[in-house]
C-alpha cells in the first residue's frame, strides 16, 4: 500500500506541474509531458484496485483521476476504456457513476463527429485552409453551448485582428485585396465544449498567391497570441502597429475578463501544415502587462522663451526657436488664436505648451507632440 501511495503522490506532483504550466503558458509541450507522466502513474495506481469493491471509494476516485488526465491529453480511447473499468465495480459511488456516464456520452458524441470534424479532413473536403477556434472553458461556456455575447465578441475581434495584421504585412493592398485574404466565414460548429470552424471567405476564388498571404497572416496571428508573453520578443522583434495593438488588446481583454481558455488550430491546404496553440486568462493578462510596460502616454506642461520662426493659420502649425537654439514644432490650441494673429517675428515671447509623449512597442524612442496653450510677449 505504501508503494501505491508513493506512485499516487508522484502522479499528483506531475498533475500540479501540468496545471501550473497550463495556467502560465497554455497547453504547451511541457503541459502534455507532465500530464502524460501523471496519467501513466495514476493509471498504474488505479488498476491495482480493479474489481476490488471493498476498496471503494478509493478505487473509483483514482480511476476518475486517471480518466480526466487521459481526457486532458485527448486520448479518448483510453478515457472510454477506463470509464468501463470503473463502472464494472458494484460499489461505485452514485455521484461518480453519474458523472462518468455523462462523460461517456460526451466521448461517444465526439467520436461520432470526429470524422466529420477532423480539421485536416474538413480542409481537404473543402479544398481550402481551415481555422478552428475551440472555446474549452470559461464563464458562459458549456458542452456545446456558449453565450452569444462571448462568441460574437471573440470572433469579431479575432476577425478585426486578422484584418489589421493583413494591413501591416501588405500596406500596398487595397480594401478588396485585404478582405480577400483576411475575411473568414463559419462553416461548421462542434459540440465539444464549443468549437467553430472557419474558412477564408470566397474560398473558391482564392489563388496560390492568396493562399500564401493567408498563411502569413495566420503565422503572425500565432506569434501575437502564443509567443509575446516573452517581453524581450515583444520589445525587439514583433513591431506591432497601433491598430494591431489596439485590436489585440481588445481580444486579450475579452479572454481575460471572461476567464476563457481557447485552443486555436489551422490547417493549410496545399502545405499540409498546421498551427496549434492555446491561450487562457493568465497568459492573456501576461501579454497585456507586457504591452503596458512597453507603451505609455505622458503629458507635461512646460514653459519656453524665444521667438517664432513660422506660423500657419490654415494648418494651425508653428515653429518656435528657444533661447538655447532648439526648434520646437507643433500645433496651437484654439484658445490662443487671437494672440497668434498678432505675433511678430521680430519679438520674443514666453509660451506655455502641452508636451505629449507617446512610446509604442517596437520603437526605441518615444514620439513627441507639442501644443501651445498660452502666449505672452516679453
Amino acid at each position: 500500500m505504501n508503494y501505491i501511495n508513493t506512485l499516487h503522490n508522484q502522479a499528483m506532483e506531475f498533475a500540479d506541474l501540468a496545471f501550473f504550466e497550463e495556467q502560465k503558458n497554455g497547453k504547451s509541450s511541457n503541459f502534455y509531458t507532465y500530464t502524460s507522466k501523471a496519467f501513466e502513474l495514476e493509471k498504474q495506481v488505479a488498476l491495482n484496485f480493479k474489481g476490488i469493491d471493498e476498496k471503494e471509494p478509493n478505487r473509483s476516485i483514482l480511476l476518475k483521476s486517471a480518466i480526466y488526465l487521459a481526457f486532458d491529453m485527448n486520448n479518448l480511447d483510453e478515457v472510454e476504456q477506463l470509464i468501463y473499468i470503473t463502472l464494472s465495480g458494484t460499489k461505485v459511488p452514485l455521484s461518480i457513476k453519474l458523472e462518468l456516464v455523462e462523460l461517456l456520452e460526451e466521448i461517444k458524441l465526439i467520436k461520432i463527429n470526429s470524422n466529420q470534424n477532423n480539421l485536416s479532413k474538413i480542409a481537404i473536403s473543402q479544398n481550402t485552409t481551415i481555422h478552428n477556434i475551440h472555446f474549452k472553458n470559461g464563464n458562459g461556456i458549456n458542452k456545446g453551448i456558449i453565450d452569444t455575447e462571448i462568441l460574437s465578441e471573440v470572433l469579431l475581434t479575432y476577425q478585426k485582428l486578422r484584418i489589421e495584421i493583413a494591413k501591416s504585412i501588405y500596406p500596398n493592398k487595397n480594401k478588396k485585396e485585404i478582405d480577400q485574404i483576411a475575411l473568414t466565414e463559419i462553416i461548421v460548429n462542434k459540440a465539444a465544449s464549443f468549437s467553430v470552424f472557419l474558412r477564408p471567405k470566397k474560398s473558391g476564388q482564392i489563388g496560390i498567391f492568396d493562399t500564401e498571404n493567408i498563411y502569413e497572416i495566420s503565422d503572425r496571428l500565432e506569434l501575437l497570441l502564443s509567443k509575446i508573453g516573452d517581453i524581450e520578443l515583444l520589445k525587439n522583434d514583433v513591431h506591432l502597429t497601433k491598430n494591431e495593438m489596439n485590436t489585440l488588446k481588445k481580444l486579450l481583454d475579452s479572454i481575460a475578463k471572461k476567464e476563457i481558455q481557447i485552443d486555436f488550430n489551422s490547417y493549410f491546404i496545399g502545405k499540409g501544415e498546421r498551427h496549434k496553440y492555446s491561450i487562457n486568462k493568465n497568459y492573456s493578462e501576461q501579454i497585456l502587462k507586457n504591452i503596458c510596460q512597453l507603451t505609455y502616454n505622458k503629458t507635461d506642461i512646460i514653459e519656453l522663451e524665444g521667438g517664432f520662426l513660422m506660423l500657419n493659420l490654415k494648418t494651425k502649425k508653428f515653429t518656435f526657436l528657444t533661447k538655447v537654439k532648439e526648434e520646437i514644432k507643433g500645433d496651437y490650441a484654439k484658445v490662443v488664436y487671437n494672440e497668434i494673429t498678432k505675433i511678430s517675428f521680430e519679438s520674443n515671447y514666453k509660451i506655455k505648451i502641452y508636451k505629449y509623449e507617446q512610446k509604442e512597442i517596437g520603437k526605441n524612442l518615444p514620439d513627441y507632440r507639442y501644443e501651445i496653450i498660452e502666449i505672452n510677449e516679453l
